[in-house]
């Protein structure tokens, strides 16, 4: 998970990667913004919960920042087009002035204009982050489908069809995996699997969520989201 700067939660809290370590007696190790390694928490249904609960919170966080992060991108662009306009002028100035056999100082002078509008132009461009709306979006849509995603799949027997698999075996052998990590006191279909990347997929929980709808799964209570998604 990329790290989005928000006020709410200091880059020593914000949690960017969890690796499930055997090695280290079957525990999270959490790597943080600011770097620090957290080692040796052990898995069990508090500390999945909590975890979970950081990393939605991060995401809620950093959706709330995407239209600082739109708003920033607007103004790069228009400092973009003003730069471009510069250098346009610039170039069309200095080329006019050499046909005209313009003392030199005046050319060089005009040239100087273009060059210096590259600067805003370069930094518009750097200003820009596309890949962490992006990421934003999709963290977005998972984040709603995950309740009904996770509902379908602990309630309906034909839920396994919508998992990864060639075939009807590998789908329920996915199934029965996933399911084990339950037993763990993990949670398969969560925000934390899919950065451990030992539990559903995105393409899982789409799939998922796809099927809730199409067998008319009950939305869990507390998901206006969802509910409005439907609609």
């Amino acid at each position: 998970m990329k790290h989005y700067q928000t006020d709410k939660i200091r880059p020593e809290n914000y949690i960017k990667n969890v690796q499930i370590s055997r090695v280290l007696d079957d525990t999270y190790v959490l790597t943080y913004a600011k770097g620090r390694n957290k080692k040796k928490i052990p898995i069990t249904k508090d500390t999945t919960a909590e975890i979970e609960n950081q990393l939605q919170l991060q995401v809620q966080e950093g959706l709330k920042s995407i239209d600082m992060l739109h708003s920033e991108q607007t103004s790069a662009m228009r400092l973009v087009s003003k730069g471009l306009l510069i250098n346009a002028t610039g170039s069309f100035l200095a080329t006019f002035a050499m046909l005209n056999e313009a003392d030199l100082k005046v050319v060089l002078g005009m040239f100087g204009i273009t060059l210096s509008s590259s600067i805003p132009i370069l930094l518009g461009m750097m200003k820009t982050e596309p890949s962490k709306n992006i990421e934003l979006l999709t963290y977005k849509k998972i984040q709603t489908e995950l309740p009904l995603a996770n509902e379908f799949f602990m309630t309906f027997p034909n839920a396994y069809q919508y998992l990864n698999g060639e075939t009807e075996e590998k789908k329920r052998f996915r199934d029965k995996y996933l399911k084990s990590i339950i037993e763990e006191g993990r949670k398969p279909i969560s925000f934390l699997e899919l950065e451990t990347k030992k539990g559903a997929t995105k393409e899982e929980i789409d799939n998922l969520f796809i099927g809730a709808m199409l067998n008319n799964c009950p939305v869990p209570r507390g998901t206006k989201e969802v509910k409005q998604l439907i609609r």
